[in-house]
């Protein structure tokens, strides 16, 4: 019987109607029609056009189930399209799914209209936009908010950075605003990594913010320069409109003589100043607008 069926694909649908008149779900029915038929009959996909017929009142069997394009079918255009509406983290889900989903993302530019990093001394944030990544040392840790992802581990910083280096290397990423905040010692080295960028970061706007007086010991100061050039010099020189210096801590004091040398400072048009700097006035000159917002400003 079951070969009469298979023989010819015009009776499958007999089949199908027979099992829908039975009562039972499509499921059911369907997994009935798989047993006396076979797995390759019919695909769950066409029983379901047939039963969705039939629970009309449409038992017209002179007709075939719509071939549906599957989603590798899709234009490329379109594709495109899908990608470009799309936030940071669709984009890295997608990019997995093959090489040549992983080629359309990577050639599609996507803005981040703000992206912050932000380093406390038990957990580091991540903001991309809306979405929000923490990772965090603690491990007991709930949220239900839909836009914030918490990744808990005990390297917690190294795995922020891999995160903020994964963003970096992804070649058509435009940012308007990079900001780091630094609450604590704990981002010491691990920006160092950035040196193995073979490329310059595209970002309009470098905001940078200190919390804290010293690394450890009390009588190891902070270098604040140092902190900035672990940055700076990997932002791209013509893409970087505006620098902005916040130093909120009075024990520091930010010295600029080697960030004035750099072509980032250079091709800068704005510059935000909060906090204790010390810079020389002639590297102010080619700067469009510059801000103060505090009366301790050193100059020479």
């Amino acid at each position: 019987m079951a070969e009469h069926f298979l023989t010819n694909q015009k009776y499958l649908p007999i089949a199908a109607r027979y099992e829908y008149c039975k009562g039972v779900s499509v499921l059911e029915a369907h997994r009935n029609f798989c047993k006396a038929l076979g797995d390759n009959a019919m695909s769950y996909k066409d029983f379901d056009f047939w039963w969705f017929r039939f629970s009309k009142g449409n038992f017209d069997l002179d007709t075939q189930p719509p071939q549906t394009a599957e989603f590798t079918d899709i234009p490329h255009h379109i594709i495109e399209n899908i990608i470009r509406k799309m936030d940071y983290a669709a984009r890295c889900l997608f990019r997995k799914t093959s090489k040549k989903y992983r080629r359309a993302v990577d050639t599609i530019p996507f803005i981040i209209k703000e992206l912050k990093f932000e380093s406390l001394s038990q957990s580091t944030w991540l903001r991309i936009n809306q979405l929000i990544i923490e990772f965090n040392r603690r491990e007991e840790i709930n949220h239900n908010d839909p836009n914030r992802i918490l990744l808990c581990s005990r390297h917690y910083l190294k795995l922020a950075v891999r995160e903020l280096i994964f963003i970096f290397r992804l070649r058509n990423v435009r940012v308007k605003k990079f900001s780091i905040y630094v609450n604590d010692g704990v981002i010491h080295e691990n920006l160092d990594i950035l040196k193995a960028l073979a490329f310059k970061f595209r970002v309009e706007t470098f905001k940078i913010g200190f919390e804290w007086d010293c690394y450890g010991e009390e009588d190891d100061p902070v270098d604040v320069q140092n902190e900035v050039m672990k940055v700076l010099p990997f932002l791209k020189p013509c893409a970087l409109k505006s620098i902005e210096f916040y130093i909120y801590n009075k024990g520091l004091k930010l010295e600029t003589d080697r960030i004035a040398r750099t072509l980032q400072w250079k091709y800068a048009r704005k510059l935000n100043v909060d906090g204790n700097v010390i810079v020389n006035t002639k590297s102010l000159k080619h700067f469009e607008k510059l801000t103060f917002l505090k009366d301790n400003l050193f100059t020479f």
